[in-house]
């Protein structure tokens, strides 16, 4: 049986906040809203039935993660495929058509791909915490229909299978 699982993007950092493209070489904290941001979903996170939560190895991310599974028992797994693309392949996803078949973002597709393999093996009820890049990957892959694949800072969705093969895509927060 296929299980959803929930993602969060990171909160804001220095670069989100200045429209300054930051990928998995840029690695950054959050910023004091970023902080904020965190502590504010903390409180619908509390409130979900978790098992898990996989993070990207990024500091951004890694934060983000610490504050809002801050006194949860939950497994904590660092996932390295959740790691944020360069700025580069981000601008040809973001133009979609031709450029999608290109082979940095198709490399990125399989890397989330492979990260997202990994989570749904374990079977547990998983919130992913990782970047804005990982999240369009994710819709593109699970051929999400109804849902802005560009997500603000420290935003929840919550991925749901529906039927053999679908997925649908719901902000819980944003």
């Amino acid at each position: 049986m296929r299980k959803g699982f929930y993602f969060l993007r990171h909160g804001q950092t220095d670069h989100n906040a200045k429209g300054i493209p930051a990928g998995a070489e840029t690695d950054i904290p959050l910023n004091e809203n970023g902080i904020q941001q965190a502590k504010q979903v903390k409180k619908v996170i509390d409130s979900l039935s978790l098992e898990m939560v996989c993070y990207s190895p990024l500091m951004r991310a890694k934060q983000t993660m610490k504050i809002v599974a801050a006194d949860l028992d939950l497994h904590r797994i660092q996932v390295q495929e959740f790691i944020e693309c360069e700025p580069f392949v981000w601008l040809k996803m973001n133009r979609r058509g031709e450029h999608l078949e290109s082979e940095p973002v198709q490399a990125f597709f399989k890397q989330v791909e492979y990260g997202l393999s990994q989570v749904l093996s374990f079977g547990k009820s998983t919130l992913v915490v990782s970047h804005g890049g990982v999240h369009w990957a994710l819709c593109h892959l699970l051929g999400i229909q109804d849902h802005d694949y560009v997500i603000k800072n420290c935003t929840l969705v919550h991925f749901t299978p529906v039927g053999q093969n679908g997925w649908s895509a719901e902000i819980l927060k944003e």
